[in-house]
């Protein structure tokens, strides 16, 4: 039981010094009008003391890049438009300067719709590959689950 109870704390202890990888998404639903599209910023919080890595990758960075991708609905593509721009900084534990993405990030993502789809509500399936370090460790990469709530509108 004292083990347990070791443990736990140390859990707490280490998570309350940002020790954790959590990497949030966000979304807001939105309206597409049949044959039109729209720009939709899909927010990324990267918690405090840790960042993602981002493209270019300098000369002997290895770590996994940060990619958003969704997959199209029924008459509906989604495309990611634009990643926002890199902090380049020192990382001490890879003694290289690597390309990061820190705190809060905004992805935009165009959501079209055909002319023939249908009206009505969708979720579009989507997927953040990242791999999140900290000054002194990484984390293996990951792949986080979201969705994007669309309705198309006549």
């Amino acid at each position: 039981m004292f083990l347990g109870m070791l443990l736990l704390l140390l859990a707490l202890a280490a998570r309350a010094h940002g020790a954790t990888d959590e990497v949030q998404v966000k979304v807001a639903p939105v309206k597409v009008k049949a044959g039109a599209s729209q720009v939709v910023p899909v927010t990324v919080t990267i918690p405090r003391g840790w960042h993602l890595f981002a493209l270019p990758a300098l000369t002997g960075q290895t770590q996994k890049p940060t990619s958003l991708a969704l997959t199209a609905g029924s008459g509906i593509t989604a495309t990611t438009l634009q990643m926002p721009a890199a902090k380049t900084v020192h990382i001490d534990s890879l003694a290289a300067d690597a390309n990061v993405y820190e705190g809060t990030i905004k992805v935009n993502v165009k959501v079209a719709a055909a002319k023939t789809a249908a009206a009505g509500k969708q979720s579009l399936a989507g997927e953040l590959s990242y791999q999140a370090c900290s000054d002194e460790r990484c984390f293996f990469p990951k792949k986080l689950k979201f969705t994007l709530p669309v309705e198309v509108v006549k």
